[in-house]
């Protein structure tokens, strides 16, 4: 499915969220990937390499961690920034906004409860006869 199929049969929001998960997926699927490449190479370090040389590399494996949580970071406030730049609002904006909701509708009910019951119930209007 092309992007413009997509953005037709579903908001745009819906769209860049499905994107977005997809991503965070595939990104959870190469973390998950690292881990056993990093678990392998740490167990090639135990059984080949001296003290001195496994420092060394336990010093790299921390570097490759950090890198990787850098990128996640860069990866996420570009993602936000794109959202932005479109804006869509973000989870933030819709939980403020449920918020304001739910204000206004305990208002209103506070309003009906004030408001006696004959004049909650309006008189229907007449239809006019059609002249012949």
């Amino acid at each position: 499915m092309t992007i413009s199929e997509a953005i037709q049969n579903k908001s745009v929001q819906e769209f860049i969220m499905e994107r977005i998960n997809s991503s965070r997926a595939t990104f959870e699927k190469l973390g998950d990937e690292s881990g056993k490449i990093i678990k392998k190479a740490q167990d090639q370090v135990d059984t080949f390499v001296a003290e001195d040389a496994r420092k060394t590399m336990d010093d790299l494996l921390e570097q490759g961690r950090k890198m990787l949580g850098q990128i996640e970071e860069r990866i996420n406030v570009g993602i936000e920034a794109g959202l932005k730049k479109l804006s869509i609002p973000s989870m933030k904006d819709f939980e403020d906004l449920k918020l304001q909701v739910s204000k206004i509708e305990a208002e209103v009910k506070k309003i009906k409860k004030r408001i006696p019951a004959k004049a909650k119930a309006a008189p229907k209007a007449k239809r006019a006869k059609k002249a012949a």
